[in-house]
């Protein structure tokens, strides 16, 4: 290559590089903020992190250039958040490692793990902790939420749950009549009725979690 194509060539390298950092501002950290780099994008809604690599050619070009393998942008446009996104050409995409040197067991609000996930809530200038029966964790499959856990460990789901590879027989139905709601008796002092009231109040409560039809 001659040194006047290496001069052009350096030249259309230097526009590109200043064309992008056009829409992105690399700083210290002023007064107030967080962390020893800030990047400001301004109102750009495009990623403001991406990772590429020539081996990946993933063609997902709607979402990202075809060797990105990684980028990170707001997660709405207006209102914040973050976007971390993986795109690959198989089947993992985005893999979270925690590698810890210790083990902690226990088995409470106080348990730590390796991977840890954090869910709070604004409060005043800093973050507590998410109110009453507040989502903390949902898993969508494209745009459709199908599993949450909850403030207080309650979970939702749509769909099966199996356990052990095992799912759950269909709930079998039951259809008592002329029950009346009885949820206490004495066992030393009781009859054949009253204890298929019980039993029939027992039903109507499962029926109501689900357990039974």
């Amino acid at each position: 290559m001659s040194l006047e194509n290496s001069v052009e060539a350096l030249v259309r390298h230097v526009q590109y590089l200043e064309a992008r950092l056009a829409r992105l501002e690399v700083r210290g950290p002023l007064k107030g903020e967080f962390g020893a780099v800030t990047l400001d994008q301004g109102a750009n809604d495009t990623a403001i992190l991406s990772l590429q690599s020539s081996d990946v050619a993933h063609g997902i070009t709607d979402w990202a250039d075809t060797d990105t393998f990684a980028n990170a942008g707001k997660y709405s446009a207006t209102e914040g958040g973050v976007s971390i996104r993986g795109f690959s050409e198989n089947v993992a995409a985005v893999q979270i490692l925690g590698a810890a040197t210790n083990d902690d067991t226990t088995k409470s609000a106080a348990g730590l793990a390796p991977v840890i996930l954090r869910a709070s809530k604004k409060t005043g200038t800093t973050i507590g902790a998410v109110g009453a029966d507040g989502n903390l964790v949902a898993i969508r499959n494209g745009t459709n939420t199908r599993w949450i856990v909850d403030e207080d460990g309650d979970t939702w789901q749509q769909g099966n749950f199996a356990c052990n590879n095992v799912a759950p027989a269909a709930p079998a139905t039951y259809t008592p009549s002329n029950v009346s709601a009885d949820r206490a008796f004495d066992a030393n002092s009781t009859s054949l009725d009253e204890l298929a009231d019980v039993v029939g109040t027992l039903i109507a409560d499962l029926k109501l979690t689900g357990l039974v039809a």
